[in-house]
């Protein structure tokens, strides 16, 4: 009678484990559109996603772990890809679907608007508002130390994007408000 029940929770025991690795390794859709999907398992913490044309074929894949990649529409035809590396340790990168382009990879965008973005360049030290795709079409670059650990209090496009309103940290005790002219 003792080794039927040993024999039983055994049984039972490996059923539960393999219950339980199978649970693991599942991957499932997290998120879908008509041009992104979003596959992955939370909890091993492994995703890839797929971008995809108007005609539905993919054009772009890409695989992360840690954290679940955010894709979402920043205009009717602009995808933002954005992977998390941590606080304030963000990497994006767009898609145009009427277009098919990508643009280059950003760190940590500070504006994203009317294809245009934001961002700044702590290597060269310089704020850059730019066209998403191409810089011959718009590119300007300001000079600025401007702390790459605390994030802008504010950021925003006035007068049809001509100027540029933006409130930034220099380093934790002092904030700058500038408005820039971009024309």
């Amino acid at each position: 009678m003792k080794i039927k029940k040993i024999i039983f929770y055994i049984v039972l025991c490996f059923s539960l484990f393999g219950f339980m690795l199978s649970a693991c390794s599942n991957v499932s859709t997290i998120q879908q559109d008509r041009h992104f999907k979003i596959t992955g398992n939370d909890i091993k913490g492994f995703y890839d996603y797929y971008i995809f044309d108007n005609f539905g074929n993919v054009v772009y894949t890409g695989h992360t772990e840690g954290k679940e990649p955010d894709i979402s529409y920043t205009s009717r035809e602009i995808l933002e890809i954005r992977l998390h590396g941590g606080t304030y340790a963000d990497i994006c990168k767009y898609y145009n679907t009427l277009t098919n382009k990508f643009s280059e990879e950003y760190e940590n965008p500070f504006l994203v608007e009317d294809g245009l973005i934001v961002y700044y360049n702590a290597d060269s030290k310089k704020l850059i508002a730019r066209d998403l795709f191409d810089e011959k079409v718009f590119y300007k670059d300001f000079s600025r130390e401007i702390s790459i650990v605390l994030a802008p209090e504010y950021v925003e496009f006035k007068d049809n994007n001509s100027r540029l309103e933006i409130r930034y940290f220099k380093n934790a005790d002092d904030i700058i408000s500038e408005t820039l002219n971009l024309k």
